[in-house]
Formats: structure tokens, sequence, C-alpha cells
């Protein structure tokens, strides 16, 4: 019995040398890694880094990926007057105005639509004597993020755009608005704020619309009343006021010279308001009579390719709905639109009608002409 006992003990003993000698040796827990610096997150893992490629791959590649035309170098020239006195990081109030804006289609270049006009939005920051203003939005006919700064004591202001930056004279915004030549279309006009006290702040919003209005400052001044207005309408721009807010910034922030520019913005040629499917909404032409435009051999696959031969920036309608913009001597292709028959137009960002309905078949190719150059009487 205790013979029995004590062979039982060792063979536990032996099992347990056994399991000793085979088991696999406890690995540490490795601490977790240190947070990536703004540096390494804007590197790509080692995992994405380039490799040398074999002696094929730069031909491979060739074949699959287009050339990029690089984007043109941003100018920004010289204001011509230091802006000095707003050269600090002194705490500076500013009342913070945010208007609301819509083009309003003439009638004329096609019935109403029960697709909601695109928005776009003007934000206006301004002191005693500064101000500046920011396009925001799709549906502007400019860069998105355009920047005008305005000085209250000098005529004529400073742009940034997609292009880079440089000063107007005066008279000129509503030029750069236009993308060239101004004709004549709708003056301003501005709806006054009763409840707010005159005062220099808000007269700033007023030197602003007349400089795009190409008005005597001391002319649109006297019509807000020395207030920033409720509302107002350039051209075919209908603004009104959505907020009015009074914030502090760095003394700088409203200077109103090209020192200190804002960050580059994408310089394009021709923009869509819509997307695709919204473009889809808009119903074909019902067509009494009139003669459609013949198909042009160029057209597109589908949608509607403009071209833009005027020296102008234009504004293109489908059946009176805004669908884009296009620059002077570019053209612009607006997919979407159903095929079939469809009254198209255009007009100048400042309201004149660049081009009176015509009725074409989608897809379709058309063409606004430049205007005839008439001969000086003799």
């Amino acid at each position: 019995m205790h013979v029995t006992s004590r062979v039982m003990a060792a063979l536990a003993c032996g099992a347990m040398c056994l399991a000793c000698e085979t088991a696999p040796a406890r690995v540490p827990a490795q601490p977790p890694p240190a947070p990536r610096t703004i540096e390494e997150w804007h590197e790509p893992p080692a995992s994405l880094a380039p490799t040398e490629p074999e002696d094929e791959a730069p031909q491979a590649l060739a074949e699959v990926v287009a050339p990029v035309s690089p984007e043109p170098a941003r100018t920004i020239a010289p204001s011509g007057a230091h802006d000095g006195e707003y050269d600090s990081d002194e705490p500076l109030p500013v009342r913070r105005y945010v208007y609301r804006v819509r083009l309003a289609i003439p009638s004329a270049l096609g019935d109403a639509s029960d697709l909601a006009t695109p928005g776009a939005e003007l934000y206006i920051d301004t002191s005693a004597h500064r101000a500046r203003a920011r396009f925001v939005g799709q549906s502007w006919p400019v860069d998105v993020g355009s920047e005008v700064r305005v000085r209250g004591e000098s005529a004529g202001v400073y742009v940034f755009d997609g292009l880079g930056g440089r000063p107007l004279e005066p008279g000129e915004l509503g030029v750069w608005f236009e993308g060239g030549e101004r004709r004549p279309g709708p003056g301003l006009s501005v709806r006054r704020d009763p409840t707010t006290p005159s005062g220099e702040v808000g007269a700033m919003v007023c030197v602003l619309l007349a400089e795009w209005a190409g008005d005597d400052r001391e002319s649109v001044l006297r019509r807000c009343d020395g207030r920033a207005p409720l509302g107002f309408r350039v051209g075919l721009w209908r603004a009104e006021r959505t907020a009015d807010l009074a914030i502090e910034v760095p003394r700088r922030a409203l200077r109103a010279d090209e020192l200190e520019p804002p960050a580059a913005i994408p310089h394009g040629s021709s923009r869509a308001f819509y997307e695709p499917a919204s473009l889809a909404r808009i119903e074909s032409a019902i067509p009494r009579g009139e003669e459609i435009e013949p198909t042009d051999p160029e057209a597109p696959g589908e949608g509607l390719v403009l071209e833009n031969e005027s020296a102008t920036r234009v504004i293109v309608t489908a059946q009176g709905v805004p669908v884009g913009w296009i620059g002077p001597h570019e053209r612009g292709h607006f997919v979407g639109l159903r095929p079939g028959p469809i009254w198209v137009g255009a007009l100048r960002p400042m309201g004149s009608i660049a081009l009176r309905p015509r009725l074409v078949s989608v897809p379709a190719r058309t063409v606004l002409r430049a205007p005839r150059v008439r001969p000086p009487r003799e």
C-alpha cells in the first residue's frame, strides 16, 4: 500500500515537471502605441509607402491615368495702399451679417418651375471703417469662397478669387462679378431696418453694395440711412438678412489690403447649380408649333452643352430654371436633363438677357454667339 502511494506520487511529480518543460513562456504585454503626432498623421502608413516600380510600371500607369493639368499659379497683386491701421492682434468688436441670396429669373426666359431656385449666402463682417464679404455656396456665378475687402475712407475694393488677389477701381466690382464688360441691368434697391439705430458699422454694408452696383457711395448711404439693410437687390440677386451677430476678432482679420490672404480656392470656367438627379425633375417643353433648333452633329450623348462665345460670364436657364454658369469663351455641359424638347436661355450675372429662349432637343449642343460689333457711323 505504501509502495503504491509512493509510485503514484512519483508519477504525478513527473507529469508536473514535464508540463513545466513543455509549456510556452509567457510573453510580456506590449505597452500601447504612443499617440501619433500631426506630422505622422499626414505621412502614409509603411504599407502604402511608395516602392521602386518595375521597368514596365510607368508604361502601364500611363495607359490608365490621364495627365492632370497643373493649377494656374495664384497671383496676388499689391493693393497700392498698406493697411497699417488694421495691422495688429488687438481685439476688435465687429458685426457679422449673413444674407440668404437667390436669383430671380425673368419670366421672359421661361415658365416658373417647382424646382427650388438654388440659394447662396453672403457673409459680411464689418467694423466702423472696414468690411469683408465672402461668397458662400455653389450657386454664385463666381468662384466659391471669393472674398471682397472694403475700406470706408477710400473708393474701390480688393478681391480674392481662384486666380489670386487684385485691387479693383471704383465701379469695377460689378465688372468682376459679371466676368466682363458690364451691361445695363436692374439697379440697386435696399430695404431699411427700422429697428436698428443708425451707425457706421452697419453703414459699411451699404458701402459694399454701392461698389457692387457701381453706384455713388454717399447716395447709397442715404438710402440705407446708415443701417445694414434687412434686404437688398443687386441686379436680379435678392437678399434677405438671416443673422446679425456681435463677434470679436483680431484687428488684422479686417485689414483691406493684400496681406494675410485667405486660403487658396479652386478656379472654374463653369459650374452646375444642381446635381443631375435634380435636373432630371425639369419637365420637357410642349412645343406649340415652334421650330426646334436642328440637331447639332457635335451634340453630346446626354444633357446639354452650351458654347459661350461672348466676352462675359452667363447663367444658363432651362425651362426658366438657372442650371449653372459658364465663363466667357468657355463651354458648359449640364448632365441630367431629360431627353426631349426644352427651352434654353441665358442671362448675364448682373441681370441683362444674353440669350433669348430657343427650343432645342436634348441631348443638344447650342452656341451663344458673340454680339455683332456695329461699325461707327461716318
